[in-house]
């Protein structure tokens, strides 16, 4: 696995090109307290609920299950500034996924790939 920090001669900073040359000169850790939000996409760090009330739907819109509860909903973000990647479902979930009457019908986890140790999310 790569470190954070582990130089490979690519750009370390997504703000500007300076930023980039500045992080690749810059003491073990520079990068790290840089860095604004950080999702590791695996089953192991998702967490959280989001619910939406039955009478919240699209005028018109029928679902089978005017209810929504997901859980895990979200990513959790290691640096704890942008907060964690959430799931949004549509507004009207009708004839989609999200329209099912089963409590673990979509959660995080339902995005997640994975090729023995390492997961990703994956959409489509």
């Amino acid at each position: 696995a790569r470190e954070l920090d582990e130089q490979d001669g690519a750009c370390a900073s997504q703000r500007d090109s300076a930023a980039c040359l500045a992080l690749r000169d810059a003491p073990p850790g520079a990068l790290w307290n840089a860095t604004v939000g950080f999702w590791d996409f695996s089953a192991e760090h998702t967490g959280g609920v989001l619910a939406r009330a039955t009478n919240v739907s699209e005028a018109g819109c029928s679902e089978l299950t005017p209810a929504l509860h997901v859980a895990p909903s979200h990513f959790t973000d290691a640096v704890g500034i942008l907060g964690p990647a959430v799931l949004a479902p549509p507004a009207c979930k009708k004839d989609t996924m999200w329209d099912s009457a089963d409590p673990a019908g979509v959660t995080a986890r339902s995005f997640l790939a994975s090729v023995g140790e390492v997961e990703a999310v994956q959409f489509d």
